[in-house]
């Protein structure tokens, strides 16, 4: 999954943001990401931003969960950034708080950087916890 992800990597000048879904189970605190979505047709994409508009990204989800009878079920999204260590702009804070107030679970949200780092936030109990990775 995560190879995926990185495929859309902004490695280059003229790519623009990608981004899709993050889908998985979860065990206590603990989210184990399975699937994720992709950019998709109808999705507004630029070079410093995305919009997951298309609505393939939920209707993938609702199959995955109904496909599974209720185990995998929506963790969170990912996008790229243009940077090579990727930071949350105030947009993504913004829309991971309200996600995180409407939902009242944890979910999880990533940032694919250009080259090697992520950056990722486990938003729970309305606070984004910032975590360290790359690949």
């Amino acid at each position: 999954m995560l190879d995926v992800i990185c495929a859309y990597r902004q490695d280059g000048q003229k790519k623009h943001e990608a981004g899709g879904t993050l889908m998985g189970y979860r065990s206590g605190q603990h989210l184990h990401v399975l699937r994720a979505t992709v950019p998709m047709p109808l999705d507004r994409r630029s070079r410093i931003s995305f919009e997951r508009l298309d609505p393939g990204h939920q209707l993938a989800v609702t199959k995955a969960w109904e496909e599974s009878q209720g185990r995998i079920d929506y963790l969170g999204d990912w996008h790229t950034h243009p940077q090579l260590n990727p930071l949350p702009s105030g947009i993504d804070y913004t829309e991971w708080a309200k996600l995180g107030s409407t939902l009242d679970k944890p979910l999880l949200f990533m940032i694919v950087g250009e080259r090697s780092k992520i950056f990722a936030a486990y938003h729970v109990d309305q606070k984004a916890i910032s975590l360290t990775g790359g690949k």
